[in-house]
């Protein structure tokens, strides 16, 4: 009995926070602590201070998510919160499904 008291209390607390909205506000503190990351080397390294490196920097979410979407989704899944990953990964590919199709059609409608 000691046991079985034991891995249900684990479970519990494995499940507390274990939400998908949890996976999209933890997305959100992601995507912000990145970007205020980009901005801030932006604006120290000399190489970036023209204004289309900034731009292309700042508004290229979807790719520069990536370093941190994934180890944190890796994360999760290793220590057992499958619905906040589900709920990251969600969210981080809406983003890039989006910025993509924005980037895209910002290409193809300079190019006539």
């Amino acid at each position: 009995m000691g046991e079985e008291e034991l891995l249900r209390d684990r479970k519990s607390d494995a499940q507390r926070g274990n939400s998908v909205g949890n996976g999209f506000l933890l997305w959100l503190a992601l995507l912000v602590v990145t970007g205020l990351l980009l901005a801030g080397i932006c604006t120290v390294l000399p190489s970036f201070r023209n204004g289309l490196s900034v731009f292309i920097a700042l508004c290229q979410p979807g790719f520069w998510q990536l370093l941190s979407v994934l180890p944190a989704f890796f994360i999760l899944r290793k220590r057992h919160y499958p619905e906040t990953a589900k709920g990251l990964l969600i969210s981080a590919c809406c983003l890039f499904i989006l910025n993509a199709i924005c980037s895209g059609a910002l290409f193809f409608s300079s190019r006539r």
